[in-house]
């Protein structure tokens, strides 16, 4: 192969390279330190943008009986069925709510889980408040990714969240959402 004939080859792999370089999105290096709810004293809860494992971020509000019922019931039971394959749940109140420092409610329940102040910084890297207009508004989190995989505004249908945690875990695209009807399209 003549010079003349090999450089034409050579620029455009490099032009290649170049945009499939631009193309691929830098990993989120922030870190979102949240005060505990439960303990006052202690470090503050280091949650990264993007990590290696699946992960779900529960927004809540800590006085909600419903909330707390699914914290202590569903979100537990889902930990307890995923965690041995790196699976974490954290739940996280927006601090424009306001709460006392320890939360004796979330205290007596004992989740395996950490539940912790989110400051504005992470409420709007998760779309701010209108993006969590409904509390709970659940994020599910991907390997090596910051971007949410889904977003559940509501309490999810347990199922449908377990098979997006498996299909996440398994390294599988997620199932299609259900189809969402509005009340007058609803047979029931």
């Amino acid at each position: 192969m003549t010079l003349r004939r090999f450089l034409p080859v050579v620029a455009t792999l490099l032009l290649l390279a170049c945009a499939c370089r631009r193309s691929a999105a830098p990993p989120d290096k922030r870190v979102f330190l949240l005060p505990s709810a439960t303990h006052a004293e202690s470090e503050p809860i280091a949650f990264p943008a993007a990590a290696d494992n699946v992960r779900l971020l529960v927004f809540i509000h800590p006085t909600d009986p419903v909330c707390l019922n699914a914290l202590e019931h569903e979100y537990s039971a889902i930990l307890g069925a995923f965690s041995a394959r790196g699976f974490s749940i954290l739940a996280a109140i927006p601090t424009a709510q306001t709460h006392p420092p320890v939360l004796p409610e979330i205290v007596a329940m004992g989740l395996p889980f950490p539940v912790g102040y989110a400051g504005a910084d992470m409420v709007e890297a998760y779309g701010g408040e209108s993006a969590l207009h409904a509390i709970p508004t659940i994020f599910l989190l991907g390997r090596d990714g910051a971007e949410p995989l889904r977003k559940y505004p509501g309490y999810p249908d347990g199922e449908l969240l377990r098979r997006d945690i498996e299909a996440a875990l398994s390294g599988e695209p997620l199932p299609p959402p259900p189809a969402m009807l509005l009340p007058e399209e609803n047979e029931a």
